[in-house]
């Protein structure tokens, strides 16, 4: 269901994603959502935290793959971290990039598309 809703909230925007279009996407029920998150905000939430959770695991695997290399310079380190960040913004098409090098997610609710 985390998948379902970053799509449509990718595509959509939070106003703009309905209950509805986030289980028709998951194809569930409004029961689960209800159950596990308590509302559409508290799904936001959740896949604001497993975008955040993805992004701390990438960052921990470049400081982890650098430990047993040279010491990395603080001014290089936020370099690098800026970059990933950027990688994964991207990957989410939310960069100016994003039409040329990624295919956003979207859900099916035409009468919402631009």
């Amino acid at each position: 269901m985390i998948e379902a809703a970053r799509a449509c909230f990718g595509s959509f925007g939070f106003d703009k994603t309905s209950n509805a279009d986030i289980v028709e996407k998951a194809g569930v029920t409004t029961g689960p959502l209800y159950h596990h998150f308590g509302s559409k905000a508290g799904l936001y939430g959740a896949v604001a935290n497993d975008s955040i959770a993805v992004l701390v695991g990438r960052l921990e695997d470049v400081v982890g793959a650098r430990a047993d290399e040279d010491v990395v310079s603080d001014g290089e380190m936020d370099a690098r971290a800026t970059r990933t960040a950027r990688r994964a913004s991207l990957r989410r098409g939310r960069g100016s990039a994003a039409s040329a090098t990624h295919q956003r997610p979207t859900c099916t609710r035409a009468a919402r598309r631009p």
